[in-house]
């Protein structure tokens, strides 16, 4: 039987049509996104590793549903005009970008876990001592903050902000038209999780609450699979229950800096941002059981995610795709 070429279905082709996805920077980030599967499928190949989960996946098809209802209903003749609105385009694409770095996070948790599996030694101590050597005390700023409520509670509310901030920020850049800003924050985001991999890899550290013995039972259970997978008792890695388990550089404090970054066309919002998210930095180590230098490196690695991505963003249709201008008429 002779081979023939396989053609996407019509709601398909519109779909790529219409929001373009064929620029040098989405390239560039599907890339980099089948690079991180396709060292995953290697990995845990030649480890013996499996994955199992499916609860996470839930954003990625969701994205992907709804990339295919805007499609189809465009087709018709009585919601085609609507379809081809701008703020049917905005949420179009801001679907697109969810649906790509839900894909990319994906890859990049299981990555995290193997490259933990890896097991060098730890360095919890060397960490402990730069601390000292800068004169932070994380025991006495660990205590002081339990013992002030008020304080306890701002921080706590700071650091879990993180996560509403993640979610809303990509459909806030989307549906108010800035598009180059929102493909901005996917690649922020990317760029900053591979340097983060890459960064870590060589300093594993069970973190401050664990090495101080001072965290409660619920802070050390966020870290639990470290020693588990290090030690090779965990051969599942379960995408639906993923742990941050890098110590150094804190992803916390660089993703503080980077949304506060990608909110700079708001005015108020990146003032509000500014406060909000520079206690969010302080709040890593008692909140997050960093020790201070990883707050110190993963400032670090914001700047240097920024600076890289101002780079990228600087070639030929990179950030912006080419019905910008169309967009851009419906503000």
């Amino acid at each position: 039987m002779p081979m023939t070429a396989i053609k996407p279905g019509p709601w398909v082709r519109d779909m790529l049509k219409n929001i373009k996805i064929l620029t040098q920077g989405d390239a560039l980030r599907w890339a980099l996104t089948l690079a991180v599967f396709v060292m995953d499928a290697i990995w845990l190949s030649a480890s013996h590793y499996s994955v199992s989960g499916v609860r996470s996946l839930a954003i990625f098809f969701t994205a992907l549903l709804g990339l295919g209802l805007l499609s189809a209903i465009g087709r018709l003749p009585r919601y085609a005009a609507v379809a081809r609105s701008p703020y049917a385009q905005r949420a179009r694409l801001t679907l697109y970008c969810i649906f790509l770095l839900s894909a990319f996070t994906a890859a990049a948790g299981v990555l995290q876990y193997l490259v933990i599996a890896l097991n060098p030694p730890v360095v919890d101590a060397r960490l402990a001592a730069w601390d000292a050597l800068i004169g932070f005390d994380w025991v006495y700023a660990f205590l002081w903050v339990r013992g002030n409520p008020l304080v306890n509670v701002i921080l706590k509310l700071a650091y879990a902000s993180l996560l509403l901030q993640f979610i809303a920020i990509p459909w806030l850049l989307g549906l108010s038209g800035q598009e180059r800003h929102l493909r901005e924050f996917v690649t922020c985001i990317m760029l900053s999780s591979l340097l983060l991999l890459l960064i870590s890899a060589g300093f594993p550290a069970h973190s401050a609450f664990a090495y101080y013995g001072l965290g409660s039972e619920a802070e050390l259970q966020t870290v639990s699979h470290f020693d588990l997978l290090r030690s090779g008792a965990m051969r599942v890695i379960d995408i639906d229950d993923i742990q941050g388990l890098i110590s150094i550089p804190s992803y916390h404090a660089a993703l503080a800096v980077i949304l506060t970054y990608v909110l700079r066309p708001y005015r108020l919002l990146f003032m509000l941002a500014v406060i909000v998210n520079t206690v969010m930095i302080l709040s890593t180590p008692t909140e997050g059981g960093h020790y201070l230098v990883d707050t110190v490196a993963g400032l670090g690695l914001a700047l240097l995610t920024i600076a890289v991505t101002r780079r990228l963003s600087g070639m030929e249709n990179f950030g912006a795709a080419k019905y910008d201008s169309r967009v851009a008429q419906g503000l």
